[in-house]
């Protein structure tokens, strides 16, 4: 996150072979964590919501940019792993803060995706385990 620049370490082959990891991990029944995976891919997605065909993302692709999508994506990762919005938001602080990017913004900005990223998760979840939605109740629990 501090200038070091890694070609290819953020892309289509690298998301597909860790989504297939960490599922074949959990089925096995290894110990795989929740805190580097969830956080690692928040990072990928974050990387790649840049580079969507959508017009103004332009707008985006300078270097500061990148590294606030990557940081919130991160943070949201965490926040969905463990429920906690303000905890996504304060990891990804912790981790940026060395960075010149991060401002007050930055923080505002990530909370509001983590709390986004925890109802979201909430949701699919109660689907996936009970099949409705008839029933929801945001539950700040994961797994």
């Amino acid at each position: 996150m501090n200038g070091v620049n890694y070609s290819n370490f953020y892309g289509a082959k690298q998301f597909i072979v860790k989504v297939v990891a960490i599922i074949l991990g959990g089925v096995s029944g290894l110990c795989v964590g929740k805190t580097g995976t969830f956080a690692y891919l928040g990072a990928m997605i974050g990387m790649g919501v840049l580079y969507l065909p959508i017009s103004g993302f332009d707008f985006f692709h300078n270097d500061s940019r990148k590294r606030e999508f990557v940081s919130a994506g991160m943070a949201c990762g965490m926040a969905a792993a463990f429920g906690s919005p303000i905890g996504g938001t304060l990891f990804g602080y912790e981790l940026s803060q060395p960075n010149f990017f991060w401002e007050v913004q930055s923080t505002w900005r990530t909370f509001i995706a983590c709390t986004v990223s925890v109802i979201s998760y909430s949701l699919l979840y109660d689907i996936y385990k009970h099949g409705d939605i008839n029933e929801w109740v945001l539950d700040s629990t994961t797994l």
